[in-house]
């Protein structure tokens, strides 16, 4: 109660795959960057919600790759590097 999801409503999850080197791959709609809250906080918390999630989630998941309709993208809205795969930054999660 009282959080906000960093993520647009209109955002679609297209796919989600593993590789077999502990990566996984989340691939989501257009609308997670034409609707996107602006701001690098607004930012981190998505892509950190997203990783962390599944990270701890599935401990086969090491590392989180963002994919947009299907393509690498350079940011979500222009502050974070999305060309690598992040590895998990659990001291984001409030106690």
């Amino acid at each position: 109660k009282g959080y906000i999801s960093p993520f647009p409503p209109e955002t679609k999850l297209r796919e989600l795959f593993l590789a077999g080197d502990g990566v996984a791959y989340v691939d989501f709609s257009e609308e997670i960057v034409e609707k996107h809250l602006s701001g690098s906080s607004a930012e981190i918390s998505t892509i950190f919600s997203v990783v962390n999630s599944l990270a701890y989630n599935f401990e086969t998941i090491k590392k989180v790759f963002i994919l947009i309709e299907g393509q690498e993208r350079e940011t979500l809205g222009g502050h974070i590097n999305l060309s690598r795969p992040f590895l998990p930054l659990y001291d984001l999660i409030a106690n």
